[in-house]
Formats: structure tokens, C-alpha cells, sequence
């Protein structure tokens, strides 16, 4: 089960970094990256079906925060971008839902001082874009150290 978190955990990582990468040099990202980063989310559920694998629910409940997200982008007319609460929706799968939450903690905060850095000092507006999937990664590396 360990070696499974450790493929599921890094491989993800590295989808992460990528996204972040592009979310930094574009505004965007690829989808075929975001499905690519729900393939480990989907291994980790895979051996949670097998005797002695985990907790399905707990898994699945992990989807919750970054459906959530994602629903508020579509809601709010795409004000958050619709790919971080699908990255975080990725996450969650890889993650379960403590593991989620906690990894989203780690994001807000950093995610909230550079937006009052950025308003505060370089004098922007509300309404600048600041890429969020580079503090997703940020908080999914410290969640995974931390556990």
C-alpha cells in the first residue's frame, strides 16, 4: 500500500508541476494534462475496491472540495478558473478528503497573501488573475510531507 501512496503521490506530483508551469507562462492549461492527472486519483480508488485497500468513501469524498470549486467557476462566470477545481477535484482523488482539505489550506493562505500583495503594492485590481494551480501544487507537496 505504501509503494502504491508513493506512485500515486509522485506521479501526480509531477502532472502538478506541469500544470503549474503552464498555468504560469499562459493563464491556461492543457486538458489533456487535467485528465492525465486523474489517472493516479483513479489507481488509488482501483486498490481501495480490493480486500484490505482502503476506504472507498474516504476517497471519494475527496472529490468534494475541488467539485465545489469547480461548480463556483461555472457559476460565477468563470471568475476562478474551471481547470483548479478540477486539478483540486485530481487531488482529492489522489488525496481522500482530510488530505484534500488540508492541501487546500496550504494553498489558500500563500494564494491569499499574494493577492493582497499584488493589491496592496503593485496597486492591481480585484479582478487580476492570479495563476492558482502553481499553490495547489505548493499545498499538495506540503500536505503530503505533513502526512
Amino acid at each position: 500500500m505504501l509503494q502504491m501512496r508513493i506512485l500515486t503521490e509522485g506521479a501526480l506530483l509531477l502532472l502538478l508541476l506541469l500544470l503549474s508551469a503552464q498555468d504560469l507562462r499562459t493563464g491556461r492549461i492543457s486538458g489533456r494534462l487535467v485528465f492525465l492527472s486523474f489517472l493516479p486519483g483513479l489507481l488509488r480508488m482501483s486498490v481501495c475496491l480490493l480486500p484490505g485497500g482502503g476506504n472507498i468513501l474516504f476517497q471519494l469524498a475527496g472529490l468534494l472540495p475541488g467539485l465545489f470549486f469547480w461548480l463556483l467557476s461555472r457559476s460565477t462566470g468563470r471568475a476562478m478558473g474551471e481547470g483548479d477545481g478540477l486539478v483540486l477535484m485530481a487531488m482529492g482523488a489522489v488525496l481522500g478528503i482530510s488530505g484534500c482539505m488540508l492541501a487546500l489550506s496550504m494553498a489558500l493562505l500563500p494564494a491569499a497573501f499574494c493577492a493582497g500583495f499584488l493589491i496592496v503594492v503593485k496597486r492591481r485590481k480585484g479582478k487580476a488573475r492570479i495563476p492558482f494551480i502553481p499553490f495547489l501544487a505548493a499545498g499538495f507537496l506540503a500536505g503530503i510531507c505533513i502526512s
